[in-house]
């Protein structure tokens, strides 16, 4: 699986979220606590800082290096701050039919547009029902895919659920749009008999918000999928490699992590200073604790959503069960 890092506060060095904790988003690419898998298909990050030029849009970078090897983008992580960030490393299967490129690279965000969204998971039988999925898409917003993979075919519908998508989207427009994505892919795979776990933990920002939604499908295409995740992570790690099924259960299970408070930094171990909600200055959401010490991390449960206001530097946080309609 893909390992997907966001985060929205006070100015930030990236190299402090990406490079430098125990746990780094690097580290999770060739030594994730959370997942078997090496994550060697592509990096990319998506970030915006306050008093730029263009501060409603994010600087991109993205690459098919693996990101521990990656000069560049260590120099970048080391010379910039972020105010608000969403970066994310690409797992796919080690087969020759797994496509390496820039354009399968996440976030993904379409000129113009003010929405970047990333994605840790898959669209169970996407190859049998990518195209129709896509005519489920906008014209006008399908010209701009350049990739192949799922993701970008989920941020499109979910742009093409909203009447602008260059406009800066509410959260109830984002939710909304989330809403009628799942239900059309639910029902493309019903008229397709696809029966499978999708899992679509999407993490999406603009320059004032992020928002992360933990959510799945079950294997009998049904959104009240059982299992408790908790129980499912005192399985033998080795058993669940060896059983598809099981594996794929705890993986669209799995928590989304959450940590709040002000002055993320090296203090002993990378922590964050805990505050009242009324004084928090930061949030770091991820799809695992960037610390080995995951005290004051919160776990985001599946078919919740995490979402994280800006709010004039005082991030406002809310944790909820997804409004499915």
């Amino acid at each position: 699986m893909c390992r997907v890092l966001g985060y929205i506060g006070e100015p930030l060095a990236i190299s402090k979220l990406i490079l430098e904790p125990d746990n780094s988003l690097v580290n999770q690419s060739y030594d994730s606590d959370y997942h078997h898998m090496v994550q060697l298909a592509g990096f990319g990050l998506a970030t915006w800082k306050k008093d730029t030029l263009s501060a409603n849009y994010p600087f991109i970078y993205k690459g098919t290096k693996p990101p521990f090897y990656d000069r560049n983008l260590q120099s970048l992580c080391e010379s910039h701050e972020t105010n608000l960030l969403l970066s994310h490393i690409r797992a796919a299967y080690y087969t020759y039919e797994a496509v390496v490129h820039e354009h399968n690279c996440h976030p993904f965000i379409f000129p113009g547009f003010r929405l970047a969204l990333a994605h840790n998971g898959w669209i169970y039988g996407f190859q049998e029902i990518r195209f129709p999925l896509l005519n489920k898409c906008r014209p006008e917003i399908i010209q701009n895919l350049e990739g192949s993979t799922d993701t970008e075919v989920i941020y499109a519908l979910i742009m093409s659920q909203v009447d602008d998508p260059t406009k800066d989207l509410s959260v109830d427009e984002i939710l909304d749009a989330i809403n009628k994505t799942v239900k059309i892919i639910l029902d493309v795979q019903t008229e397709y008999n696809c029966e499978g776990i999708s899992v679509l933990k999407l993490f999406l920002a603009d320059s004032n918000d992020l928002l992360v939604a933990n959510l799945g499908i079950g294997y009998n295409r049904q959104l009240d999928v059982p299992g408790d995740w908790q129980k499912l992570t005192n399985e033998e790690l080795q058993e669940l490699k060896s059983d598809r099924e099981k594996d794929a259960l705890y993986l669209l299970k799995s928590p989304v992590w959450s940590l709040k408070g002000k002055n993320f930094g090296d203090y002993d171990g990378f922590k964050m200073q805990s505050a009242a909600d009324e004084d928090v200055r930061s949030v770091i959401i991820s799809s695992e604790p960037l610390t080995e010490d995951v005290t004051g991390w919160s776990m985001v449960p599946f078919q919740h959503i995490c979402f994280f206001d800006n709010n004039n530097g005082n991030p406002k946080v809310e944790t909820k069960p997804f409004p499915f309609n």
